[in-house]
């Protein structure tokens, strides 16, 4: 009693089978027209731009405005984090000489390429991310210093004014005093 089904094969064909188009049908199919997109120029590595690229992004600020603030020192468009960045990625002198030789169109560049020309057009560019940097964390680092200071203050004021501890190092001067009596370290004096 185990019949296989009957299958209509014809049918399964016409339903799961794919044409092929016929090679008068390829010939005469003409391919759609392709924008002319220029390729972009890429002369970084390939990872360094593609984190640059990510950092440009992170930051989230025009170009030019990020390269006015750099160059006037100017502390109230970027924070700390962000001047870290932009020193992570200031280019190198091989990176320098890649763009410097460039004869081709700025405009072909890679993200990460132009972002180094505004950058290249900063003088001395890496030190002055560096003092960036170091003004904007300065007064976070004058108030640790500052609450540093303060504790240890509050410490040695709470040392110098403990009665207990007068009193422990008195015990501590009298025992001393009673075991080495007759030696010439006995009878150290009482402090007042």
């Amino acid at each position: 009693f185990n019949r296989t089904p009957e299958i209509d094969l014809s049918e399964l064909e016409s339903l799961f089978s794919v044409s092929m188009p016929s090679t008068d049908a390829k010939r005469t199919r003409q391919r759609p027209p392709v924008a002319s997109k220029q390729e972009k120029v890429h002369l970084i590595d390939l990872q360094r731009s593609k984190n640059c690229e990510i950092m440009l992004r992170n930051i989230k600020m025009p170009l030019p405005d990020l390269m006015a603030s750099v160059l006037t020192l100017d502390d109230s468009i970027v924070d700390g984090d962000q001047v870290d960045y932009l020193i992570k990625f200031c280019p190198t002198k091989e990176e320098m000489e890649l763009l410097k030789s460039y004869t081709g169109s700025k405009e072909n560049l890679g993200k990460c390429e132009q972002f180094f020309l505004e950058m290249m057009k900063v003088p001395r560019v890496e030190s002055k991310l560096r003092i960036l940097s170091f003004k904007i964390k300065f007064l976070t680092q004058v108030a640790d210093v500052k609450n540093n200071l303060n504790t240890i203050n509050d410490v040695a004021e709470e040392v110098r004014n403990s009665d207990k501890l007068k009193r422990v190092m008195q015990t501590i001067l009298s025992l001393g005093n009673a075991l080495n009596q007759g030696t010439a370290r006995g009878e150290s004096a009482n402090p007042v």
